[in-house]
């Protein structure tokens, strides 16, 4: 009977102390939110328009124009447009995020309209081939775009020196060719072409030469450097 007695006694010990151990070790674990549940204490989630101003800020949308016949280089491009890629597709991933793809939009949409009064040509390239990412679908700037390239393909031209050579009138001529980057110097004679233009004639007191763009057939001048 005492043995019985003892017995029970461990049996009872034993209990007691699984049922403290078990509380412990549940007091010990962090309440979980119930999924679908919203804290209460959480901020609010960003408005479209909180979330436009950040992006815009961070593309570069809001900053001053650049300075007159500023460039726009290959490497400066292709960071352009992936920062427009990674944004697009982070932001269409919500409603909010795509109520403020439509503002950002509207923005570049005014900027390109800025770079094309400005004739900032590579810039107009860069920043249509955004609208595009925007609107793949788009022939809106088709125009604009085949008028930059148009312009980009315009040599630019500085004349280094007008000599006589042998009884005539040659022009040694600095040309560049903005959208390759390509640079060559030449020696052309009255009526000769290179890298699509032609020279045609002497302009002023040997203050240049007068050339013709052959894509176009417009004409222009190029000034010697001392003249410009």
């Amino acid at each position: 009977m005492l043995c019985n007695t003892a017995f029970r006694g461990s049996l009872c010990a034993l209990a007691l102390i699984a049922i403290s151990l078990g509380g412990c070790s549940g007091s010990d674990e962090p309440t979980k939110p119930k999924a679908g549940v919203v804290d209460p204490n959480a901020p609010p989630p960003p408005t479209p328009e909180q979330i436009s101003k950040r992006v815009i800020t961070e593309l570069g949308l809001d900053q001053p124009l650049p300075p007159p016949g500023s460039r726009l280089n290959s490497a400066t491009r292709g960071t352009t447009l992936e920062m427009f890629k990674r944004q697009h597709t982070e932001l269409s991933k919500t409603p909010e995020g795509q109520a403020a793809l439509k503002m950002i939009q509207k923005v570049l949409e005014d900027r390109i309209a800025a770079y094309e009064a400005g004739e900032f040509w590579e810039h107009i390239l860069t920043y249509t081939d955004a609208f595009a990412i925007f609107q793949p679908t788009s022939k809106k700037y088709e125009r604009v775009k085949e008028k930059a390239m148009r312009e980009l393909r315009r040599p630019r031209v500085t004349v280094k020196g007008l000599p006589e050579v042998e009884g005539h009138k040659m022009a040694f001529l600095n040309i560049y060719i903005p959208l390759t980057s390509e640079t060559f110097n030449e020696r052309l004679s009255i009526g000769e072409e290179a890298h699509g233009i032609k020279v045609l004639g002497v302009f002023g007191n040997d203050r240049g030469v007068r050339l013709e763009f052959l894509e176009t057939g417009e004409r222009y001048i190029a000034y010697l450097k001392s003249q410009e």
